[in-house]
């Protein structure tokens, strides 16, 4: 049950961007009044063509400060709503939707190279490189300033537990960076929340772990050993039972003897499985010119010597 305090509190908070609101709208109605006397002083519609383009310009750029501050209002308004109204269980399937339909042109694991500046989360960044999501345009779910330090935070948990298909690929170079790193800056990282996993392990893609024989790619001794310690932070999966992991060898590693690969790996693997993981391993079964298929049965052979 919501205390008096806290009714107390959602008023006052509502109360407030009601006041935003209004003053935004009258923030709106005195540019127009002011842009409409610019025209009338300065004749501009027939005298003056660069002041018209000048007072076109300003009008433009007050209307997106005001559309924007009036939206930022709505949404404190509409979020603190949620927050203080909803239990959690209802939030999370509002979070799970909102997700769930965001468009593909918004890129949600790339990783920005460049210093962020004037960014929308808690405090720049100041990683070399940087490690956040890059994001052609972040929700406004996501800002804190907007919805609240703790409603972004079960935002940005419900992302890594709804991640879908198409982002939740992952080389194995870049998994601990990926498990480790508070990409929203909102002190959450994908290791404590997420439930499923694709890593890809291809020397062909990667060029840390490839080497040259015989005309082809294979993978190396050095990347045999930077797989091993690559896989070891899965450990840092915070909810094993039932989390779902595939693992895919790629083109270069069946070019080179594949069993090394898969003996880097079987640590983890024995360890993950007695966890509660449901882990599949996907490769070609003898040459490169086969399908990939299942090739976890041959972790119930005896170990190759």
């Amino acid at each position: 049950m919501t205390t008096q305090d806290e009714r107390h509190q959602t008023r006052e908070r509502s109360g407030n961007n009601r006041k935003r609101n209004t003053a935004a709208q009258k923030q709106f109605r005195d540019a127009i009044k002011k842009y409409r006397a610019l025209q009338l002083v300065h004749g501009l519609a027939k005298n003056d063509p660069k002041g018209s383009r000048d007072a076109s310009r300003w009008l433009e750029a007050t209307m997106k400060t005001l559309i924007q501050d009036y939206a930022s209002a709505e949404c404190q308004q509409l979020a603190d709503n949620i927050y203080h109204t909803l239990p959690r269980e209802l939030r999370d399937t509002i979070y799970k939707h909102y997700w769930a339909g965001k468009p593909d042109k918004e890129t949600f694991y790339g990783v920005r190279y460049q210093k962020l500046g004037d960014t929308p989360w808690m405090h720049s960044c100041d990683r070399e490189p940087c490690q956040c999501f890059c994001l052609d345009e972040l929700p406004h779910i996501t800002q804190h300033q907007i919805v609240g330090l703790e409603m972004a935070r079960e935002v940005a948990i419900a992302y890594y537990k709804a991640m879908p298909d198409d982002r939740l690929g992952y080389d194995i170079t870049s998994l601990a960076t990926f498990l480790t790193k508070d990409h929203f800056h909102l002190g959450i990282v994908p290791a404590d929340h997420i439930r499923r996993l694709h890593i890809t392990i291809s020397p062909v893609k990667c060029p840390k772990l490839v080497m040259h024989a015989h005309g082809e790619y294979c993978i190396s001794l050095e990347g045999q050993q930077l797989v091993k310690k690559s896989m070891g932070s899965l450990a840092k999966i915070q909810q094993k039972d039932g989390f779902q992991l595939c693992i895919t060898l790629g083109d270069g590693i069946w070019a080179s003897r594949p069993e090394q690969t898969m003996e880097a790996l079987r640590p983890v693997y024995k360890n993950l499985k007695q966890a509660g993981m449901r882990i599949h391993v996907y490769g070609r079964p003898s040459t490169k010119s086969c399908p990939i298929a299942r090739i976890d049965g041959y972790y119930g052979m005896a170990r190759q010597e």
